[in-house]
């Protein structure tokens, strides 16, 4: 019986053993792969940034009356310095068409017509680089229907049109944020590959007066935005930041919330989206631009994640979103490192 005992315990200390070996050898060879990795990484040329610059084109329509000429064009005017200033973009990569240009000579470039909308976007996706990318802002009333329109001097913006004025711009991303009522019917008509489109509204019914257009511009005029501290404000936070606001304004005023903001984006190039021009690119350390790249990967992968999430196992997709949230962290924190940010 003595025997027997002896005989199980050298056993399952084998087993131990034999375990403990397999760990060590999975943990050297886990090791191994993370220090070939980052021999790569040293090793490889300084990478092109996932874009070189974002072209921005504000339309800010038609008004009505004195007091949305007035909002409309603050929104428009704000938005255009901040991406000249904060954002670094280029004053020849900034576009801004009004209702009145009048109302900041110089500064505004044309009348906001349909036309005129039609014939800067077909010259931009003629001239525009690969790695470049699109902003359309689109500030004014929307109307409801079908198709959905955004109110223009002369004929109104009608959402197929849009949508054939976007398509030349073929695998170039292209974000189109409609701060405008009655605007989330455009969503389903402009969506598709290489596209985000975000709404102030969920639907055509939500036709009161919107201001999602005010907080979405505040999150590239003011602090209070950049959530992962990376030193630049994506889509998908500048979103997140005027959705959140603009309950805080309606709780505030005990008023029932009558604009639920809509965020279209099923390639998950909201997160990787940020507004900014060449000399910011330009100024990047190549450490930095390769974690940048790195961290719009992982970020696309986390969107795919979500989209297959009916498809999965509801502990599989856990434990795949928990690795790469990990993974995610991690690249964001080397990110505030290398740039001197705590």
């Amino acid at each position: 019986m003595k025997g027997g005992r002896s005989d199980a315990r050298c056993a399952m200390r084998d087993v131990h053993t034999g375990l403990a070996s397999v760990c060590r050898s999975r943990i050297a060879h886990r090791a191994s792969r993370m220090l070939l990795l980052a021999a790569c990484l040293v090793a490889a040329p300084r990478p092109t940034p996932a874009f070189a610059q974002t072209r921005l084109v504000i339309v800010s329509g038609l008004s009505g009356e004195p007091r949305f000429a007035e909002q409309f064009t603050t929104w428009a005017r704000a938005m255009a310095d901040a991406a000249r200033g904060r954002m670094g973009v280029a004053d020849s990569m900034v576009t801004w068409l009004a209702e009145d240009p009048a109302r900041a000579p110089g500064r505004i470039g044309g009348k906001a017509t349909r036309d005129a909308v039609a014939a800067t976007l077909a010259s931009l996706a003629a001239r525009m680089g690969p790695r470049e990318r699109l902003m359309l802002l689109l500030v004014g009333h929307g109307t409801p229907g079908d198709p959905p329109r955004l109110a223009l001097p002369g004929p109104d913006l009608a959402a197929p049109d849009l949508a054939r004025m976007l398509a030349p711009f073929g695998t170039r991303d292209v974000a189109v944020v409609l701060a405008a009522s009655a605007s989330g019917d455009f969503a389903p008509v402009l969506a598709g590959p290489h596209r985000v489109v975000a709404s102030a509204t969920k639907s055509g019914l939500e036709a009161n007066e919107t201001r999602f257009g005010q907080y979405f511009v505040d999150a590239y005029t003011k602090d209070g935005a950049d959530a992962d501290k990376d030193g630049r404000v994506s889509l998908q936070e500048a979103f997140a930041y005027a959705t959140a606001e603009v309950k805080r304004e309606y709780d505030d005023g005990g008023k029932l919330l009558t604009e639920h903001a809509r965020l279209v984006d099923a390639g998950g190039l909201a997160r990787a989206f940020v507004l900014e021009g060449a000399r910011t690119a330009a100024s990047t350390s190549p450490a930095l631009a390769a974690l940048e790249t790195k961290k719009q990967d992982v970020e696309r992968r986390i969107e795919a994640l979500r989209a297959r999430k009916a498809q999965m196992e509801a502990k599989a997709y856990d434990d795949a979103l928990e690795t790469l949230m990990v993974e995610l962290a991690g690249v964001s924190r080397e990110i505030r490192q290398q740039a001197g940010r705590p």
